[in-house]
């Protein structure tokens, strides 16, 4: 088990890990062009967001995947998770209109 931030996920525990850079280079320009989040992010937005956390969460739990995940994140969790992910992989969150 990689050392993470835990977050919970329709009522299950997960320990998230950084990511490798395997993700980072995959997700790098995407996440560059996320930009500020509105209280709902776009549907492209959100394909970015579960992206990134299903390739963070799968180093510790391979047999994640996108439809499980996309029943565990909502509105509710979806920037608490995202946020686990980008501070646990030492990436800090840029002020609105920076990269």
């Amino acid at each position: 088990m990689i050392r993470g931030t835990k977050v919970d996920l329709a009522g299950e525990t997960f320990e998230i890990p950084p990511l490798n850079f395997d993700a980072i280079e995959r997700f790098e320009d995407q996440l560059r062009g996320l930009g500020t989040l509105a209280a709902v992010p776009t549907r492209e937005q959100r394909g970015v967001l579960r992206g990134v956390v299903l390739a963070a969460i799968q180093r510790n739990y391979p047999d994640m995947t996108l439809d499980k995940l996309k029943q565990g994140m909502d509105l509710g969790n979806m920037m608490t998770v995202f946020k686990a992910v980008i501070s646990v992989s030492s990436m800090e969150e840029a002020k609105p209109g920076e990269a």
